[in-house]
């Protein structure tokens, strides 16, 4: 039998049990208290055989749930015996008997029908015992208690309970089997379905797997095709920032060139590059902001004023990662989370990096990305990476395209701007001045007798005083945006943009002082060195200029000829002949 069976059978036969064994000592307890019998004894014997043999039951019932064979048949066995036992001590009346014999059918019913062995031998050695033990009860009960002509019919009660109890257990034998039976071919059916589900729930997991697999293959494909797709963007963009740059020698220009291809591919609210002052050729520190305005990249308006914190800011944030010696990018946010790597900004960005910029191992530079948009990051670093990286590329280039230029542009000796790039830049200047009508001053300078410094300490004395006033000239043309040029032997040019005559007059004064005052040491010898200059000026001294050159020439002859050691002014030559 299942358990489930085995469960509502035993709880069934425990209500059974409780209702017979309640009945029968009621029954005894009645007989007794109605008078219906003098035994004091039938009534105590037969109320404790009631009491212990439920709470045996009850015991054995909830342990077992079901009696095993063995204990099923020592209880009825014993219980036979206890109620032939109690005809023998009692003295039983018809009514007392009566309730005897119910419990004997009941009983000898029970171990009879409750066998699971349905084997014969065993089955009718307890038909013959319980009979037997019933015989010995009833007979002896009829023979001394019951008048003796009714032994006859107390021998027929017995054989009847005997014969009624035989056929009651072979009916329900004969059930419980075909019953078992159908139960056993219905739980192999059940076993077999069950097989067969489990069989199925095999292969439908195996479905369930391929299908999550070709899922996953498909969401995988996805993800790839989508990388592919991002990757092709990338290199599609970076090859035209790469294209762009790399047709431009102007760095400023290569720099918008990658700041203006990042928002228009990127569209990040905020983007700038800062470079370090003397990396080119002794360039000034170049910053550049780029901001999203509306109807650009659909930023708010705020990143104006973001613009104008970041520009000030950028410098910092340079020297931060120079300081730090980072080598790849700086996240300072990332979706809110925030690095404390710079004082707070105070500013609503939810994505803000700087990726550092470099040249020969060097830091020269860094770029700086920001976005209010969560995940704007989501795709990673590489692409402002792989943009900083083709920018230092081509600064290379054009550092050693200006390097080159600026070789090919200035005088060996002097370190200053030969003759050649004079012509060149004095045309663009010139030209520039007249068509915006600009002030433009030209200054003419000569060694005085540097032939004799020649002759008298050689050549290599003559190389220094030459870098001397080389040195002195570059110095005044920087200070004032100038360019100063060694024009041909001890010759030199200043061309001062922007500067009036007085303007000029001044600062070519000071100059001239103070080459008067310099001191060139060679070997053990200290030589003095001293200058003629002339000026001209558009358009005060002048209305063409392309006469500068000329007339500050000749106003520079004029003094060496008066006198040498002079700064003389075209037009005025003998009034600051007179200052000298």
């Amino acid at each position: 039998m299942s358990k489930e069976l085995n469960d509502s059978f035993s709880g069934r036969l425990i209500i059974y049990h409780l209702a017979i064994y309640l009945l029968f000592g009621l029954f005894a307890l009645f007989v007794y208290l109605s008078h219906l019998t003098n035994d004091d004894v039938f009534a105590i014997y037969f109320v404790a055989f009631s009491v212990i043999s439920l709470i045996i039951d009850l015991i054995y019932i909830n342990k077992y749930l079901i009696f095993k064979d063995v204990m099923i048949n020592i209880k009825s066995v014993i219980q036979l015996i206890a109620l032939t036992v109690g005809c023998f001590v009692c003295d039983v009346n018809h009514l007392e008997f009566f309730g005897i014999i119910i419990m004997y059918i009941f009983i000898y019913s029970e171990m009879l029908s409750l066998d699971n062995t349905y084997d014969n031998t065993i089955l009718n050695f307890k038909r013959f015992l319980g009979g037997i033990i019933i015989f010995v009860g009833v007979t002896y009960t009829v023979d001394h208690n019951v008048d003796p002509e009714r032994f006859l019919i107390g021998l027929a009660i017995s054989v009847a309970v005997v014969v009624i109890s035989i056929h009651t257990s072979d009916l329900l034998h004969t059930t419980i089997y075909m019953m078992n039976k159908k139960y056993l071919e219905l739980e192999s059916y059940n076993e077999n379905i069950r097989e067969e589900n489990d069989r199925l729930k095999v292969y439908q997991d195996r479905v369930n797997h391929v299908n999550n697999e070709i899922n996953l293959q498909k969401i995988n494909l996805g993800k790839v095709n989508n990388e592919l797709k991002a990757l092709n963007s990338d290199i599609r963009a970076l090859v035209n920032i790469m294209k762009e740059v790399s047709s431009t020698r102007d760095v400023e220009e290569c720099v918008d060139i990658l700041l203006k291809n990042i928002m228009n591919d990127r569209k990040p609210d905020i983007c700038g590059f800062y470079i370090k002052p003397g990396v080119f050729l002794g360039n000034e520190e170049i910053q550049k902001i780029l901001v999203a305005r509306e109807g650009n990249n659909l930023a708010p308006a705020s990143n104006i004023a973001s613009e104008k914190i970041f520009t000030i800011m950028i410098k910092d944030m340079f020297y931060m990662v120079e300081k730090n010696d980072y080598k790849s990018v700086v996240p300072i946010s990332i979706d809110g989370e925030k690095a404390k790597l710079i004082p707070d900004l105070d500013i609503d960005f939810e994505n803000l990096i700087v990726v550092p910029a470099f040249m020969d191992n060097k830091l020269y530079g860094i770029l700086l990305v920001g976005d209010r948009t969560a995940e704007f990051f989501e795709g990673g670093f590489s692409f402002y990476e792989s943009a900083v990286v083709n920018l230092s590329s081509s600064f290379e280039n054009i550092e050693l395209y200006l390097k080159m230029q600026d070789m090919a542009r200035k005088d060996g000796l002097s370190g200053i701007y030969n003759r050649a790039y004079f012509n060149e830049i004095f045309y663009d200047i010139s030209k520039d001045a007249m068509e915006n009508n600009k002030n433009l001053s030209v200054a003419m300078l000569d060694i005085d007798k540097f032939k004799s410094v020649n002759d008298t300490y050689g050549h290599l004395a003559g190389d220094a005083v030459i870098k001397n006033v080389a040195g002195i000239m570059h110095k005044y043309a920087k200070e004032y945006h100038g360019i100063a040029c060694r024009y041909g032997g001890e010759e030199f040019v200043i061309i001062l943009p922007e500067k009036s005559l007085e303007e000029a007059y001044e600062i070519v004064l000071t100059m001239h002082e103070e080459i008067f005052n310099s001191k060139v040491e060679f070997e053990e010898h200290i030589i003095k060195v001293n200058s003629s200059v002339g000026i001209s000026s558009y358009p005060e001294t002048t209305s063409l200029v392309h006469e500068l050159l000329s007339r500050s020439d000749e106003a520079m002859y004029y003094g060496k000829e008066h006198g040498r050691g002079v700064v003389i002014i075209d037009g005025k030559e003998e009034e600051t002949l007179q200052k000298r």
